[in-house]
Protein backbone atom coordinates (compact mmCIF):
# COMPACT_ATOMS: atom_id res chain seq x y z
CA UNK A 1 0.00 0.00 0.00
CA UNK A 2 1.04 3.20 -1.10
CA UNK A 3 1.43 6.26 1.38
CA UNK A 4 -0.98 8.04 -0.60
CA UNK A 5 -3.20 4.95 0.33
CA UNK A 6 -2.69 4.77 3.62
CA UNK A 7 -3.13 8.35 4.50
CA UNK A 8 -6.28 7.98 3.41
CA UNK A 9 -7.33 5.08 4.74
CA UNK A 10 -5.98 5.52 8.69
CA UNK A 11 -8.65 7.74 9.86
CA UNK A 12 -10.49 5.94 12.88
CA UNK A 13 -14.60 7.27 14.00
CA UNK A 14 -14.13 7.00 17.20
CA UNK A 15 -11.59 9.05 19.56
CA UNK A 16 -12.67 8.60 23.46
CA UNK A 17 -11.00 5.35 23.28
CA UNK A 18 -7.55 4.79 24.53
CA UNK A 19 -5.24 5.24 22.09
CA UNK A 20 -2.99 3.35 19.95
CA UNK A 21 -0.48 4.95 18.22
CA UNK A 22 0.96 3.23 15.31
CA UNK A 23 5.02 4.10 13.64
CA UNK A 24 6.07 4.24 9.44
CA UNK A 25 9.48 4.54 9.12
CA UNK A 26 10.54 6.20 5.78
CA UNK A 27 13.01 6.60 4.62
CA UNK A 28 15.36 9.94 5.61
CA UNK A 29 16.44 12.45 2.84
CA UNK A 30 17.26 16.04 3.52
CA UNK A 31 14.48 17.56 2.60
CA UNK A 32 11.22 14.94 2.68
CA UNK A 33 8.94 17.06 4.13
CA UNK A 34 9.63 20.23 1.69
CA UNK A 35 9.04 17.29 -1.06
CA UNK A 36 5.95 16.13 0.61
CA UNK A 37 4.30 19.56 1.07
CA UNK A 38 4.73 20.86 -1.97
CA UNK A 39 1.95 17.73 -2.82
CA UNK A 40 -0.40 19.02 -0.25
CA UNK A 41 0.34 22.72 0.33
CA UNK A 42 -3.02 23.96 -1.55
CA UNK A 43 -5.00 21.81 0.93
CA UNK A 44 -6.70 23.61 4.23
CA UNK A 45 -5.26 23.27 7.23
CA UNK A 46 -1.57 21.73 5.70
CA UNK A 47 1.39 23.33 7.77
CA UNK A 48 4.91 22.79 7.81
CA UNK A 49 7.19 23.01 10.82
CA UNK A 50 11.14 23.88 9.12
CA UNK A 51 13.66 23.54 11.59
CA UNK A 52 16.91 25.55 10.85
CA UNK A 53 19.10 25.14 8.44
CA UNK A 54 20.88 21.82 8.14
CA UNK A 55 24.25 23.14 9.68
CA UNK A 56 22.73 24.99 12.56
CA UNK A 57 23.36 23.29 15.67
CA UNK A 58 20.34 24.01 16.86
CA UNK A 59 18.60 21.84 13.80
CA UNK A 60 16.56 19.28 14.48
CA UNK A 61 12.98 18.26 13.71
CA UNK A 62 10.87 18.77 10.54
CA UNK A 63 6.62 18.15 11.37
CA UNK A 64 4.40 18.20 8.36
CA UNK A 65 0.34 18.07 9.10
CA UNK A 66 -2.77 18.09 7.01
CA UNK A 67 -6.38 17.28 7.17
CA UNK A 68 -7.26 18.16 11.05
CA UNK A 69 -10.32 16.30 13.32
CA UNK A 70 -11.29 19.32 14.34
CA UNK A 71 -10.28 23.14 14.39
CA UNK A 72 -10.52 26.26 16.25
CA UNK A 73 -10.55 29.84 14.92
CA UNK A 74 -11.04 32.62 17.38
CA UNK A 75 -12.48 35.65 16.21
CA UNK A 76 -12.47 38.22 19.42
CA UNK A 77 -15.15 36.88 21.76
CA UNK A 78 -16.35 34.27 19.87
CA UNK A 79 -14.64 30.93 18.78
CA UNK A 80 -15.92 28.64 14.94
CA UNK A 81 -15.65 24.92 16.02
CA UNK A 82 -15.61 22.74 13.31
CA UNK A 83 -15.91 19.06 13.88
CA UNK A 84 -17.22 15.76 12.27
CA UNK A 85 -18.71 17.63 9.33
CA UNK A 86 -20.28 20.28 11.81
CA UNK A 87 -19.90 23.97 13.17
CA UNK A 88 -20.51 25.76 15.70
CA UNK A 89 -19.49 28.37 17.78
CA UNK A 90 -18.66 29.53 21.37
CA UNK A 91 -17.93 31.95 23.59
CA UNK A 92 -15.60 29.91 26.04
CA UNK A 93 -12.48 30.25 26.69
CA UNK A 94 -10.12 29.10 23.43
CA UNK A 95 -7.68 27.42 25.49
CA UNK A 96 -10.48 25.25 27.21
CA UNK A 97 -11.99 24.80 23.59
CA UNK A 98 -8.49 23.14 22.37
CA UNK A 99 -8.01 20.63 25.33
CA UNK A 100 -11.46 19.33 25.21
CA UNK A 101 -11.15 18.62 21.51
CA UNK A 102 -7.82 16.97 22.16
CA UNK A 103 -9.31 15.25 24.54
CA UNK A 104 -12.55 14.05 22.88
CA UNK A 105 -10.31 13.12 19.54
CA UNK A 106 -6.99 12.12 20.60
CA UNK A 107 -6.63 11.12 24.11
CA UNK A 108 -4.05 10.78 26.63
CA UNK A 109 -1.04 8.93 24.56
CA UNK A 110 1.28 7.26 27.11
CA UNK A 111 4.63 6.48 24.95
CA UNK A 112 8.29 7.19 25.61
CA UNK A 113 9.47 8.42 22.12
CA UNK A 114 12.21 11.33 20.42
CA UNK A 115 9.22 12.21 18.31
CA UNK A 116 7.85 15.49 19.32
CA UNK A 117 4.96 15.23 17.76
CA UNK A 118 2.46 12.39 18.42
CA UNK A 119 -1.29 14.04 17.57
CA UNK A 120 -2.68 17.07 19.07
CA UNK A 121 -3.00 20.76 18.40
CA UNK A 122 -1.05 23.17 16.24
CA UNK A 123 -1.52 26.56 14.53
CA UNK A 124 -1.00 29.94 15.41
CA UNK A 125 -2.00 32.56 17.92
CA UNK A 126 -1.79 36.10 17.42
CA UNK A 127 -1.00 38.79 19.98
CA UNK A 128 -4.89 39.85 20.28
CA UNK A 129 -5.42 37.02 21.47
CA UNK A 130 -4.21 38.26 24.56
CA UNK A 131 -7.21 40.34 24.89
CA UNK A 132 -8.83 36.80 25.77
CA UNK A 133 -6.17 36.52 29.03
CA UNK A 134 -5.94 40.04 30.15
CA UNK A 135 -6.88 43.86 29.27
CA UNK A 136 -4.90 45.34 26.91
CA UNK A 137 -5.54 49.07 25.21
CA UNK A 138 -7.12 49.65 21.52
CA UNK A 139 -4.70 51.31 20.06
CA UNK A 140 -4.27 50.13 16.94
CA UNK A 141 -6.83 49.18 14.37
CA UNK A 142 -8.33 45.84 13.25
CA UNK A 143 -6.75 46.16 9.36
CA UNK A 144 -6.24 42.68 8.83
CA UNK A 145 -9.18 40.29 8.91
CA UNK A 146 -7.61 36.80 10.38
CA UNK A 147 -8.42 35.21 13.25
CA UNK A 148 -6.67 36.03 16.82
CA UNK A 149 -6.00 32.25 16.94
CA UNK A 150 -6.58 29.09 14.07
CA UNK A 151 -5.57 25.75 15.84
CA UNK A 152 -6.44 22.41 14.36
CA UNK A 153 -6.70 19.26 15.76
CA UNK A 154 -4.72 16.39 14.12
CA UNK A 155 -4.04 12.52 14.37
CA UNK A 156 -1.37 11.90 12.30
CA UNK A 157 1.83 14.20 11.60
CA UNK A 158 4.93 13.20 9.02
CA UNK A 159 8.24 13.78 10.97
CA UNK A 160 11.67 14.01 9.68
CA UNK A 161 14.86 14.04 12.41
CA UNK A 162 17.74 15.44 10.67
CA UNK A 163 20.25 14.64 13.65
CA UNK A 164 19.28 10.77 13.89
CA UNK A 165 18.77 10.91 10.13
CA UNK A 166 15.46 9.13 10.61
CA UNK A 167 12.12 9.72 9.19
CA UNK A 168 8.25 8.92 10.15
CA UNK A 169 4.75 9.11 9.44
CA UNK A 170 3.15 8.55 13.17
CA UNK A 171 -1.20 8.02 13.31
CA UNK A 172 -3.64 7.34 16.04
CA UNK A 173 -5.31 4.05 16.77
CA UNK A 174 -4.72 1.03 13.63
CA UNK A 175 -3.03 1.49 10.37
CA UNK A 176 -3.80 -1.03 7.94
CA UNK A 177 -1.04 -3.98 8.31
CA UNK A 178 -0.35 -3.89 4.53
CA UNK A 179 1.52 -0.76 4.83
CA UNK A 180 4.48 -0.13 2.56
CA UNK A 181 6.44 2.80 2.22
CA UNK A 182 9.29 2.50 0.55
CA UNK A 183 9.40 5.00 -2.50
CA UNK A 184 12.78 7.28 -2.60
CA UNK A 185 10.29 9.86 -3.79
CA UNK A 186 6.90 9.52 -1.95
CA UNK A 187 3.72 11.55 -2.89
CA UNK A 188 0.88 12.27 -1.13
CA UNK A 189 -3.05 12.89 -2.67
CA UNK A 190 -3.45 15.86 -2.56
CA UNK A 191 -7.08 14.78 -1.67
CA UNK A 192 -6.58 13.56 2.11
CA UNK A 193 -9.88 13.75 3.28
CA UNK A 194 -12.88 15.03 1.44
CA UNK A 195 -13.73 16.38 5.17
CA UNK A 196 -12.96 19.99 4.73
CA UNK A 197 -12.97 22.91 7.97
CA UNK A 198 -12.42 25.97 6.42
CA UNK A 199 -9.33 27.27 5.48
CA UNK A 200 -7.84 30.10 7.96
CA UNK A 201 -6.82 33.55 6.20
Amino acid sequence: MSATTFLSQFKQMNKKESQSIQFVDLPYQPDLAKQYFATIEQIPWAMLLKSSTLEHENNRFDILVADPVATVQTFGEQSKIHCDGAEDSSSDDPFTLINNLIAEKIGHIDIETSWPFLGGALGYFAYDLGRRVERIPETASHDIAAPDMAIGIYDWALMVDHQKKKAVIVALNQIQSSIGCRANKPKLSPRLSSRHHGNPT
